[in-house]
Protein backbone atom coordinates (compact mmCIF):
# COMPACT_ATOMS: atom_id res chain seq x y z
CA UNK A 1 0.00 0.00 0.00
CA UNK A 2 3.05 2.27 0.20
CA UNK A 3 5.76 3.23 -2.27
CA UNK A 4 8.97 4.81 -0.99
CA UNK A 5 11.31 6.32 -3.59
CA UNK A 6 14.96 6.69 -2.62
CA UNK A 7 16.98 8.58 -5.22
CA UNK A 8 20.13 10.49 -5.93
CA UNK A 9 21.65 12.11 -8.94
CA UNK A 10 23.12 15.18 -10.51
CA UNK A 11 21.27 17.88 -12.42
CA UNK A 12 22.34 21.16 -13.92
CA UNK A 13 22.05 23.52 -16.84
CA UNK A 14 24.27 25.12 -19.44
CA UNK A 15 22.54 28.19 -20.78
CA UNK A 16 19.11 26.96 -21.99
CA UNK A 17 20.09 23.27 -21.99
CA UNK A 18 19.27 21.23 -18.85
CA UNK A 19 20.26 17.72 -17.80
CA UNK A 20 19.49 15.27 -15.01
CA UNK A 21 21.20 11.91 -14.36
CA UNK A 22 20.47 9.61 -11.47
CA UNK A 23 19.36 6.40 -9.86
CA UNK A 24 16.09 5.56 -8.05
CA UNK A 25 15.18 2.66 -5.78
CA UNK A 26 11.43 2.00 -5.67
CA UNK A 27 10.72 0.25 -2.37
CA UNK A 28 7.37 -1.27 -1.39
CA UNK A 29 7.70 -2.05 2.34
CA UNK A 30 5.45 -4.88 3.44
CA UNK A 31 4.88 -6.25 -0.07
CA UNK A 32 5.39 -10.00 -0.36
CA UNK A 33 8.79 -10.77 -1.88
CA UNK A 34 7.23 -13.12 -4.42
CA UNK A 35 5.45 -10.12 -6.01
CA UNK A 36 8.87 -8.73 -7.00
CA UNK A 37 7.82 -5.08 -6.59
CA UNK A 38 11.11 -3.48 -5.42
CA UNK A 39 13.42 -2.28 -8.21
CA UNK A 40 16.41 -0.11 -9.10
CA UNK A 41 16.30 2.26 -12.06
CA UNK A 42 18.92 4.48 -13.72
CA UNK A 43 17.78 7.47 -15.76
CA UNK A 44 18.89 10.38 -17.89
CA UNK A 45 16.89 13.38 -18.98
CA UNK A 46 17.65 16.51 -20.97
CA UNK A 47 15.72 19.57 -22.02
CA UNK A 48 15.95 22.82 -23.87
CA UNK A 49 14.14 26.09 -23.10
CA UNK A 50 13.24 28.01 -26.26
CA UNK A 51 11.60 30.84 -24.29
CA UNK A 52 8.12 30.37 -25.77
CA UNK A 53 8.20 26.67 -24.84
CA UNK A 54 10.54 24.07 -23.47
CA UNK A 55 10.93 20.45 -24.46
CA UNK A 56 12.40 17.48 -22.66
CA UNK A 57 13.28 13.87 -23.42
CA UNK A 58 14.45 11.08 -21.18
CA UNK A 59 15.25 7.43 -20.80
CA UNK A 60 15.13 5.11 -17.79
CA UNK A 61 16.32 1.51 -17.51
CA UNK A 62 15.91 -1.25 -14.94
CA UNK A 63 17.36 -4.77 -15.19
CA UNK A 64 14.62 -6.24 -12.93
CA UNK A 65 11.30 -4.49 -13.48
CA UNK A 66 8.21 -4.39 -11.27
CA UNK A 67 6.22 -7.63 -11.02
CA UNK A 68 8.86 -9.86 -12.65
CA UNK A 69 8.42 -8.31 -16.11
CA UNK A 70 12.16 -8.59 -16.84
CA UNK A 71 14.34 -5.70 -17.82
CA UNK A 72 12.53 -2.59 -19.00
CA UNK A 73 13.26 0.69 -20.75
CA UNK A 74 11.06 3.77 -20.47
CA UNK A 75 11.28 6.57 -23.06
CA UNK A 76 9.52 9.86 -22.42
CA UNK A 77 9.11 13.32 -23.91
CA UNK A 78 7.44 16.47 -22.68
CA UNK A 79 6.38 19.94 -23.76
CA UNK A 80 5.77 22.89 -21.44
CA UNK A 81 4.35 26.23 -22.59
CA UNK A 82 4.35 29.19 -20.20
CA UNK A 83 1.19 31.28 -20.65
CA UNK A 84 1.98 33.89 -17.99
CA UNK A 85 4.51 34.14 -15.15
CA UNK A 86 2.06 32.20 -13.00
CA UNK A 87 0.40 29.76 -15.46
CA UNK A 88 1.73 27.09 -17.80
CA UNK A 89 0.27 24.20 -19.78
CA UNK A 90 2.13 20.99 -20.42
CA UNK A 91 1.86 17.54 -21.92
CA UNK A 92 4.01 14.43 -21.75
CA UNK A 93 4.09 11.00 -23.32
CA UNK A 94 5.98 7.87 -22.37
CA UNK A 95 6.62 4.46 -23.90
CA UNK A 96 7.46 1.51 -21.64
CA UNK A 97 9.27 -1.40 -23.32
CA UNK A 98 8.95 -4.64 -21.32
CA UNK A 99 10.70 -7.93 -22.05
CA UNK A 100 8.53 -10.43 -20.10
CA UNK A 101 4.93 -10.97 -19.08
CA UNK A 102 3.26 -7.88 -20.56
CA UNK A 103 3.14 -6.02 -23.86
CA UNK A 104 4.75 -2.61 -24.32
CA UNK A 105 2.76 0.26 -22.81
CA UNK A 106 2.12 3.92 -23.64
CA UNK A 107 1.07 6.61 -21.18
CA UNK A 108 0.36 10.31 -21.52
CA UNK A 109 -0.87 13.34 -19.60
CA UNK A 110 -1.95 16.90 -20.25
CA UNK A 111 -2.60 19.67 -17.76
CA UNK A 112 -1.97 23.12 -16.37
CA UNK A 113 0.08 24.42 -13.45
CA UNK A 114 -0.57 27.64 -11.60
CA UNK A 115 2.07 29.11 -9.28
CA UNK A 116 0.53 31.03 -6.41
CA UNK A 117 3.28 33.60 -5.89
CA UNK A 118 6.20 31.85 -4.20
CA UNK A 119 3.93 29.96 -1.80
CA UNK A 120 2.83 26.82 -3.69
CA UNK A 121 1.83 25.34 -7.06
CA UNK A 122 -1.52 23.86 -8.07
CA UNK A 123 -1.43 21.33 -10.89
CA UNK A 124 -4.58 19.98 -12.61
CA UNK A 125 -3.82 17.07 -14.94
CA UNK A 126 -5.51 14.33 -16.95
CA UNK A 127 -3.63 11.00 -17.12
CA UNK A 128 -4.30 8.04 -19.39
CA UNK A 129 -2.57 4.94 -20.75
CA UNK A 130 -3.12 1.78 -22.74
CA UNK A 131 -1.91 -0.32 -19.80
CA UNK A 132 -4.26 -3.25 -19.36
CA UNK A 133 -2.51 -5.75 -17.08
CA UNK A 134 -2.98 -3.51 -14.00
CA UNK A 135 -6.77 -3.32 -14.41
CA UNK A 136 -8.45 -0.39 -12.65
CA UNK A 137 -5.10 0.76 -11.20
CA UNK A 138 -4.14 2.09 -14.63
CA UNK A 139 -7.49 3.65 -15.57
CA UNK A 140 -7.56 7.23 -16.82
CA UNK A 141 -7.94 9.87 -14.14
CA UNK A 142 -7.98 13.56 -13.41
CA UNK A 143 -5.67 14.62 -10.57
CA UNK A 144 -5.28 17.94 -8.77
CA UNK A 145 -2.15 18.33 -6.67
CA UNK A 146 -0.77 21.07 -4.47
CA UNK A 147 2.97 21.22 -3.93
CA UNK A 148 5.58 23.42 -2.33
CA UNK A 149 9.29 23.39 -3.21
CA UNK A 150 11.88 24.50 -0.71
Amino acid sequence: TTEVDLYGGYAGAIDNFSYDLGVIFYWYPGARGALNYNLWEVYGKSGYDFGVADISAGIAYTPDNFGATGDATYLNAGLNIPITDMLSVSAAMGYWMLTQGAKDQTDWNIGATMSVYDWFDIDARYYDSDISFLGKFADNRFVVSISRSF
